[in-house]
């Protein structure tokens, strides 16, 4: 899969970016925001890899000039609910405060809620993590459970679509992303039947 817009792309992971995403993963700069802090080897990678398509998970790289800086996923993909779980990680230093997490996020939630009609989306975070805890209010996510570490948040299409209604305009502008599936993507069968109804 492969999202276009302007110089951000947000592509398939793919095998040869393992490595990559692992040393973000494991980079202290990132993981002291992530759950699961535990190193990760090589081994656990490619593992964790190989269950993607069987779990109908989307895991794409972002991009920004062909420069990689980050991941951003829907996983635990539910049909019946029209909702998934999502969240980006940014691995790159300099692109920490830059638009291009938010680009990300508008893209793949246009994506998941415009193109593929989703109506939820869920997202769990460390309260630590006070970029995303104030990116995900921008986004229109609002708490429903905490914990003393953890904000579990929750975002409605419609409240999404409101609430970003400036900041898409300044991100994305007029232009429709790009959207092209490969064949590996339409095995997908939850995308593909669902963009082929709009």
């Amino acid at each position: 899969m492969r999202i276009t817009h302007g110089n951000t792309v947000l592509r398939s992971l793919e095998e040869e970016d393992l490595e990559l995403v692992r040393n973000w993963r494991n980079d202290q700069f990132v993981n002291e925001h992530l759950l699961n802090r535990e190193y990760i080897s090589q081994e656990e990678q490619l593992e964790w890899f190989k269950t993607l398509d069987s779990e109908g998970s989307l895991y794409l790289l972002i991009e920004e000039d062909n420069q990689p800086l980050g991941l951003i996923y829907a996983n635990q993909i539910n049909l019946e609910k029209h909702s998934f779980w999502g969240n980006v990680m940014m691995g790159n230093r300099e692109s920490k405060d830059s638009w291009t997490s938010i680009k990300a996020v508008l893209l793949l939630f246009n994506l998941m809620l415009v193109q593929c009609n989703f109506k939820a989306v869920y997202s769990v975070v460390s309260k630590k993590n006070r970029p995303a805890l104030a990116m995900n209010r921008r986004m229109g996510f609002i708490p429903y459970q905490e914990t003393d570490s953890l904000s579990y948040e929750s975002c409605e299409f419609n409240e999404h679509y409101r609430k970003t209604e400036r900041i898409r305009t300044v991100v994305l502008g007029s232009t429709k992303p790009l959207l092209n599936l490969t064949e590996k993507d339409k095995r997908l069968l939850f995308l593909s039947h669902l963009i082929a109804e709009n």
